[in-house]
C-alpha cells in the first residue's frame, strides 16, 4: 500500500511535471507568436508614417502649384491691364503724329492765317471725331481679344485647379484610409 501510494504521488508529480513543461511550451510559443506579432505592427506602423510624410510632401507639392497657379493668374490679369494702357498711349500718339502731319499739310495749302484757322478748327473737330469712332473700335476690338484670351486662360486656370482639387481630395482619402488601418493594427 505504501509502494503504490509512493507510485501514485510520483506519477502524479509526473504528470503535474509534463504539464508544467507543456505550458512553458505552450507560453513560450505564445510569447514568440506576440513578439512576430509586435514586428510585425512595428513595421506597418513605420511604412505608414513613412507613406504619410510622402503624402504630407504630395499634399505641399499640391498647395504650391495652386499657389504659383493663382499667382499666374494674377499676373495675366496685370497683363492684360498694361496692354490695355499701352495700346491706349500707343494710339493717342498716333493720332497726335497723323493730326499735326495733316494739319502741317493743311496749313502749307491754304491761303490766310484766318482761312488756316477755320480750316484748322473744322479739321481739328472732324480729326477728333474720327479719332473717337477709332478708338471705340478698337477699344472694342482689344475688349474682344483679352475677353477672349482671358477666358481662354481662366478655362485652363480652373481646369489645373480642379486637377489639384482632386489630387489634394484623393490624397486625403488615402492617407484617411491609412489611420484607419493604423488604428486597426494597433487596437
Amino acid at each position: 500500500m505504501l509502494s503504490e501510494s509512493v507510485t501514485q504521488r510520483q506519477e502524479m508529480g509526473n504528470q503535474l511535471k509534463q504539464e508544467d513543461l507543456l505550458e512553458r511550451t505552450n507560453l513560450l510559443e505564445l510569447k514568440a507568436k506576440l513578439k512576430k506579432e509586435r514586428e510585425d505592427l512595428d513595421r506597418e506602423s513605420e511604412v505608414m508614417n513613412k507613406e504619410k510624410l510622402d503624402f504630407d510632401l504630395i499634399r505641399s507639392e499640391i498647395k504650391k502649384q495652386r499657389d504659383m497657379l493663382e499667382q499666374q493668374r494674377q499676373d495675366i490679369k496685370k497683363k492684360e491691364k498694361l496692354e490695355v494702357t499701352k495700346t491706349d498711349l500707343k494710339k493717342d500718339k498716333l493720332e497726335n503724329i497723323m493730326s499735326m502731319i495733316v494739319l502741317n499739310k493743311k496749313t502749307k495749302t491754304q491761303g490766310g492765317p484766318v482761312q488756316q484757322t477755320n480750316t484748322r478748327t473744322g479739321y481739328q473737330k472732324d480729326q477728333s471725331a474720327g479719332r473717337k469712332r477709332r478708338t471705340d473700335l478698337l477699344r472694342k476690338d482689344l475688349k474682344k481679344k483679352n475677353k477672349s484670351n482671358a477666358h481662354n486662360e481662366k478655362d485652363r486656370m480652373e481646369r489645373g485647379m480642379s486637377d489639384l482639387k482632386t489630387r489634394e481630395d484623393l490624397l486625403l482619402n488615402t492617407m484617411k484610409s491609412m489611420e484607419i488601418l493604423r488604428k486597426n493594427f494597433t487596437s
